[in-house]
């Protein structure tokens, strides 16, 4: 507060939260204990119904997108629902289709949040790689701090390796 005294920064008190364990920022959760989906993000994916048509598909994955840093494995679970969004793809939806959905909707129900990163304490970092995709984790002593997932497409010549 000396700092933006100093500065002549100004506050609105309205908008305000001080001395908080957390706070909604941007659709996550900021906290002492890492970074969190948001819970009204999570429940908006879960009353979804992405199987009317394409529009609401992509709809539906752009959610679950913008959620990915939390999921495991996210593109492997996606990867025949990101088919159906294709242009040469008619949109024809199936049984195994309902299943993918679910699945996406149990992993982003039931996320792990990330801590945050400590410059001070050591890294690994664990990959994973296929032909269909490919997986990273920064990890350090208390958790995950950073998933990254990439599905393999035609853009990347079929593969990542």
């Amino acid at each position: 507060m000396q700092r933006a005294r100093e500065t002549g920064l100004k506050f609105n008190i309205e908008k305000c939260q001080i001395r908080c364990e957390s706070i909604p920022f941007f659709g996550h959760v900021v906290g002492a204990d890492g970074l969190r989906p948001d819970q009204k993000k999570v429940e908006a994916i879960r009353s979804m119904d992405p199987s009317n048509n394409v529009a609401d598909l992509r709809t539906f994955l752009g959610m679950v997108q913008f959620l990915s840093r939390f999921v495991p494995d996210l593109a492997t679970l996606a990867a025949d629902l990101w088919a159906l969004t294709k242009t040469t793809s008619e949109f024809v939806w199936s049984p195994e289709h309902d299943a993918a959905v679910d699945r996406m909707k149990k992993a982003i129900t039931s996320p792990k949040s990330l801590q945050h990163f400590n410059s001070s304490e050591p890294v690994t970092i664990q990959v994973d790689a296929s032909q269909g995709g490919i997986g990273a984790v920064l990890l350090q002593d208390k958790g995950p701090v950073r998933r990254v997932c990439k599905q393999a497409s035609n853009r990347d010549g079929g593969s990542l390796l």
